[in-house]
Parts: structure tokens; sequence; C-alpha cells
């Protein structure tokens, strides 16, 4: 399956779901209220999301089939065209 957006990324998906669990549990009891610990693992949590869109939406990917083994690999940075 070649990917269009970022969305279908399985990867990415998943992180989301963590990042929602993460804001839940940073809003309540006692971790709320250690605002500098609750924004850190807030961030760090958007933060695997952003890195795994980078790739995406700044390189190239190219899917190659060989040998029956699909193997997706960055090509170019797209700022290049």
């Amino acid at each position: 399956m070649a990917i269009k957006r970022f969305e279908d990324i399985e990867a990415w998906k998943a992180a989301r779901e963590l990042t929602r669990a993460i804001y839940r549990v940073a809003a309540q009891g006692k971790f709320a209220k250690d605002f500098g610990l609750r924004d850190q693992i807030q961030r760090a949590a958007v933060s695997i999301m952003a890195n795994i869109v980078y790739p995406v939406k700044y390189m190239r990917w190219t899917l190659f089939h060989g040998a029956g083994v699909s193997i997706v690999t960055r090509m170019t940075n797209l700022s290049a065209f």
C-alpha cells in the first residue's frame, strides 16, 4: 500500500492513540498539578507523532518490489522539486 498521507501510516495512528492516552492521564490527580512534568511528557508524545510525519512530509518515498519483498526507501528531498 502506497503512503499518500501521513494519516495512512500505522505507526502514526498508534502514536496518536498513545498521545491521547497520555493527555488523559496527565489531566488527572497529582500528575495534573506537576505542570513541568505534565507539559514535558505531553510535548514528548506530540514529538513522536511529528517525528513519524517528518520523512513523509519532506522526503519522497518510493516502493521497490524485488524478490517478492517490498522495501520502502527515502529517495530525494521534496524541496528539490
